[in-house]
C-alpha cells in the first residue's frame, strides 16, 4: 500500500478524468445538466424509497468511485480506461432522465398540461440530441455480430494465426479499433476508440475527433501510408500484426520490414 501511494500523482489522474469528462460531453453540457437536476428531482420528489436508491444513491456513489482520482490510479492496470466511463458513468445518466421526466408528466393532474409537457420534453430531446439515421449510415452485415464484414475476417485472420499464439497486438484501421475486440477480446490493440492528440502546451493531451480522427499523428501517418513509421510503431509498442484498408498507399512494402501477408480480402490487407 506505501509503494501504491508513493507512486500515485494526483494531477495526472485529475487530468486523466478532465479529458474523460469533456470526451463525454458535448460542449453545451445539456446532457450533465438534465443529468443533476433529474438526480435532484427525484431525491426531492420520490417517496418509494428502493426507487430513490436505485436511482439516487446508487448513482452517486458510482460517480463518487469513478471521478476518484486515486480509484481511477488503481483501476488503470486492471481495465481500459474508456471502458471504465462507458460503463459506469454514461449508462445511469439516461434511465434517470427518463424517470424524473415520466414522473414529471405523472404528477399533472390535467390531459393537456401532460401532452405539453410531453411535447416540451420532445422538444429538449430533437434539439439536443442527434439524428443517428443522418450520422451514421445505416449498413446490412452479413455476419452474426452484426459488425463490418472486414473487421470479423481481420479478427478471424489474427485469431487464427498461429505464429504469435500467446501474444497478439495489432494496429487496425480506426475504424475496427472499438469493434475487433468484440469478436476477439484476446486480441490487444495499439489504440481503442479513446485516442488523444498530443499535448498541448500545458501538458495536457486532448481526445481526437472520434468521428474523424485525422487530426491524430499516429492516425494520419498510418493513413498516409508512412512504412518506417509503421515498422518502428510495430517494434517500440511490441505490436506483430497490422491492418490495412486496401486504399491504403503504403510508401514501401511492408514486406521490406520483415513483416509477412497472412490474408488478405477486398477491403483489408492483414499483415
Amino acid at each position: 500500500m506505501k509503494n501504491l501511494l508513493e507512486n500515485f500523482e494526483f494531477s495526472t489522474a485529475k487530468d486523466k478524468i478532465e479529458i474523460l469528462f469533456y470526451y463525454f460531453n458535448d460542449s453545451t453540457m445539456i446532457s450533465t445538466i438534465v443529468f443533476a437536476l433529474s438526480v435532484l428531482y427525484i431525491c426531492l420528489t420520490e417517496k418509494n424509497k428502493k426507487i430513490k436508491d436505485l436511482f439516487v444513491w446508487y448513482v452517486l456513489a458510482i460517480l463518487l468511485i469513478v471521478w476518484n482520482p486515486f480509484i481511477v490510479y488503481m483501476l488503470e492496470d486492471f481495465i481500459n480506461f474508456s471502458s471504465l466511463y462507458r460503463l459506469y458513468y454514461m449508462f445511469p445518466m439516461y434511465p434517470v432522465i427518463a424517470y424524473a421526466f415520466t414522473k414529471i408528466v405523472m404528477s399533472l393532474n390535467q390531459t393537456w398540461k401532460k401532452l405539453l409537457c410531453i411535447v416540451l420534453i420532445s422538444a429538449v430531446v430533437i434539439i439536443f440530441g442527434k439524428n443517428v439515421y443522418q450520422e451514421w449510415p445505416l449498413l446490412k452485415y452479413h455476419n452474426l455480430y452484426k459488425l463490418p464484414d472486414e473487421t470479423v475476417f481481420a479478427a478471424d485472420a489474427i485469431y487464427d494465426d498461429e505464429k504469435y499464439e500467446h501474444y497478439k497486438k495489432a494496429i487496425v484501421p480506426y475504424g475496427m479499433s472499438s469493434q475487433i475486440q468484440q469478436i476477439h477480446p484476446s486480441i490487444k490493440l495499439l489504440y481503442t476508440r479513446f485516442i488523444t492528440n498530443i499535448s498541448d502546451e500545458s501538458g495536457m493531451p486532448s481526445p481526437a475527433d472520434t468521428d474523424d480522427p485525422g487530426d491524430n499523428e499516429i492516425i494520419k501517418r498510418i493513413n498516409d501510408g508512412d512504412t518506417k513509421y509503421i515498422a518502428e510503431l510495430c517494434e517500440r509498442e511490441e505490436i506483430n500484426y497490422v491492418v490495412l484498408y486496401d486504399v491504403t498507399i503504403l510508401q514501401q512494402p511492408l514486406e521490406n520490414f520483415g513483416f509477412e501477408k497472412i490474408a488478405s480480402d477486398y477491403r483489408s490487407n492483414s499483415l
